[in-house]
C-alpha cells in the first residue's frame, strides 16, 4: 500500500498488485515472463487504475514495447506510475520508474543478477470523473438503429 498521485491530481492511499504472465519455479520472481499487469485499488473508487507492462524484448503486434510506451506517454492518459519499494519479493527488485520519452523500470533478480527493462505500454486511469452531465442528448452514429427505436405496432 502506498499513496499514489493519479492522473486527476488526486493522491489516494492505494493497494498495488502486480500479476506476471509467468513466474520462476519457486514463484518469487517473474522468471521468463514478458508481460505484467499492475492494478491499483482504493477505498474511494475500488478498481482505480490498470497498467500493462511489457519487457523490452516482448514482441506484441507491429511495435516494440518501447514504441508503444512512447505512444502511451504522448497520449497523456495516465500520470507517471509510482516507484515501488526496491525489494518486492526474494527474487524481485524494482528500480525507480523513469519517465523521459517512455515509462520504464528495471526489474532485477538479486539471486542471479538477471535483469530486464520493462515498459508501461497501456494504462487506464478511472479517477477523472465529472459530475457535469452532457450539454444535450447523446448522439448515435448515423445509420444506427437500436432495438429501442419506435416500431409500428404489430
Amino acid at each position: 500500500m502506498d499513496s499514489v498521485a493519479y492522473t486527476s491530481g488526486k493522491a489516494l492511499v492505494s493497494l498495488i498488485s502486480d500479476h506476471y504472465s509467468l513466474s520462476d519455479p519457486a514463484g518469487v520472481s517473474p522468471g521468463t515472463a514478458q508481460q505484467m499487469e499492475r492494478t491499483y485499488w482504493t477505498q474511494a473508487f475500488g478498481f482505480t487504475r490498470w497498467e500493462k507492462w511489457a519487457r523490452a524484448d516482448w514482441i506484441g503486434g507491429a511495435d516494440t514495447s518501447a514504441a508503444l510506451s512512447r505512444q502511451l506517454m504522448s497520449e497523456h492518459a495516465c500520470s507517471t506510475p509510482p516507484t515501488l519499494p526496491p525489494r518486492i519479493a526474494p527474487g524481485l527488485e524494482m528500480g525507480p520508474v523513469a519517465a523521459d520519452a517512455t515509462f520504464s523500470q528495471i526489474a532485477r533478480d538479486p539471486r542471479n543478477g538477471a535483469q530486464n527493462v520493462w515498459y508501461m505500454v497501456r494504462c487506464l486511469d478511472y479517477t477523472n470523473l465529472t459530475r457535469v452531465p452532457p450539454a444535450g442528448p447523446l448522439a448515435l452514429p448515423d445509420g444506427y438503429a437500436g432495438w429501442w427505436t419506435n416500431r409500428p405496432p404489430s
